[in-house]
């Protein structure tokens, strides 16, 4: 015997002409397994209305999303007010530790440098006394003159005097 196993889901459908739905009808008479099959999917026809019925909304429905949405820009405008001072807190941070790293790199450098220069100096000094002895003679020569300038510029003129 012949079953029409993808017949019954059109019939199922409503999806077959006339002829062919009589012809389905007429197998079914006859056919329990068919007749059971059938009987298997009106059921679970049946269920998936069911569970994907659409039910009504409330009334107030469209009220309440449109005061959930309100409240809810209401709470992201009260939080934006927040974030500005913290990026901006964040940005500052992120540029004091960075300009703060290549500052005591610098310093760091600049120090050890400083210590090379030092120790070249002592070096060379220590080797060389005649010119350690030059450059203190120099330079108290050098502090002479800056005081004998300097107090010839303090003294008061002709005209300040009278």
């Amino acid at each position: 015997m012949n079953h029409p196993e993808d017949q019954l889901s059109a019939y199922l459908d409503n999806e077959l002409n006339e002829e062919d739905r009589h012809a389905v009808e007429a197998h079914l008479e006859h056919c329990e397994s068919c007749q059971a099959l059938l009987d298997e999917w009106l059921a679970m026809q049946g269920q998936v209305q069911e569970v994907f019925q659409f039910k009504q909304a409330p009334i107030t429905f469209e009220a309440d999303v449109m005061q959930t949405i309100e409240r809810n820009q209401q709470l992201t405008v009260g939080k934006r007010w927040l974030a500005i001072p913290l990026v901006a807190i964040l940005l500052i941070g992120a540029f004091g530790i960075t300009a703060g790293a290549m500052f005591v790199k610098f310093v760091h450098g600049f120090m050890r440098l400083f210590m090379a220069i030092l120790y070249m100096v002592t070096h060379f000094l220590s080797d060389v006394p005649f010119v350690s002895l030059t450059v203190i003679v120099s330079s108290l020569l050098v502090l002479s003159a800056s005081i004998y300038t300097l107090r010839r510029a303090l003294q008061p003129t002709s005209m300040e005097r009278g």
